[in-house]
C-alpha cells in the first residue's frame, strides 16, 4: 500500500462474501494464544476525530473478539470506546473531535483490550496531540480498486455496487463494478499525519452484501 501524488492504490479480495449455504458445527478444543495489534496514527491537532485501529488474530488468522480502547494518561483513563472486531480480526474505534477536544495538548497512551473466551489480551500505543489549532484540510483523492469474489466458488461476482466510505471525515462514494473487478475515487479534504478508516460495502444483484475496512495514514 502506497500513496503516490496523494492517491492511495490498494488491491483487495473479499474472500468473505457471499456464503449462500450457512450452516454450524460446534468443536471443543484448546483454544492457541491470541495476539492484538492496535495503531493510533497521528500526530493530531485540536479538533480532530481520532480513528484508533488495529487487528485482533489467533492462530494467525483474524478472530472475532470484543475490543475496549481507553486513552489514558499516567493511572487516569480520559476517553473510552467499545467495539467489537469482526471475523477478519480487524476492528476500529472513533474519538469525535468533541472529545479530543476536552485533552490537554501532549502524548497520550492508549491500551487496547480484547476479551475472548474471558480471556484478556492487550496492546498498547501513542496518542500525541502537538498543536493548538487545526492546520487547513487538503483536498486529496484517493483510489481503491479491487476484487469481489464468491467465497464458495472463489468465482468472481459478474456485476454489482461497491460503496466506500472515509470513516468519521463525511467521504464517501458508490459505484457500479462488472466481471469482479472494481475502482472508485474518493475525493475529500484530508488533515496530512491523520490516520483514516475506509470502509468497503460490496452487494450483488440479488442484493447479497459482504463488508470490509482498510486504513491508512494521510501524508
Amino acid at each position: 500500500m502506497k500513496i503516490e501524488n496523494q492517491k492511495l492504490n490498494f488491491a483487495f479480495f473479499l474472500s468473505s462474501f457471499l456464503i449462500v449455504s450457512l450452516f454450524c458445527i460446534s468443536i471443543k478444543y484448546a483454544l492457541a494464544a491470541i495476539s492484538v495489534t492496535c495503531n493510533a496514527g497521528g500526530p493530531y491537532t485540536k479538533n480532530s476525530a481520532v480513528n484508533v485501529v488495529g487487528n485482533v488474530t489467533q492462530s494467525g488468522s483474524g478472530t472475532t473478539s470484543n475490543v475496549t480502547v481507553n486513552v489514558t494518561s499516567g493511572a487516569t483513563s480520559y476517553l473510552t470506546q467499545s467495539t467489537t472486531s469482526g471475523g477478519d480480526g480487524g476492528f476500529f474505534a472513533t474519538f469525535s473531535s468533541s472529545q479530543i477536544n476536552t485533552l490537554d495538548l501532549g502524548t497520550y497512551g492508549v491500551n487496547v483490550t480484547a476479551t475472548k473466551n474471558s480471556d484478556v489480551y492487550t496492546c498498547n500505543t501513542t496518542l500525541q496531540i502537538l498543536y493548538l489549532s487545526q492546520i487547513n484540510c487538503q483536498t486529496k483523492t484517493v483510489y481503491i480498486g479491487g476484487n469481489v469474489l464468491y467465497a464458495d466458488s472463489g468465482a468472481q461476482v459478474s456485476s454489482g455496487t461497491i460503496t466506500a466510505g472515509a470513516v468519521g471525515a463525511g467521504i464517501v462514494n458508490s459505484t457500479a463494478f462488472s466481471n469482479g473487478q472494481f475502482s472508485i475515487y474518493l475525493t475529500g479534504c484530508f488533515f496530512t499525519g491523520n490516520l483514516y478508516t475506509f470502509s468497503l460495502v460490496a452487494s450483488d444483484n440479488y442484493n447479497r452484501t459482504s463488508s470490509t475496512q482498510i486504513n491508512f495514514i494521510v501524508i
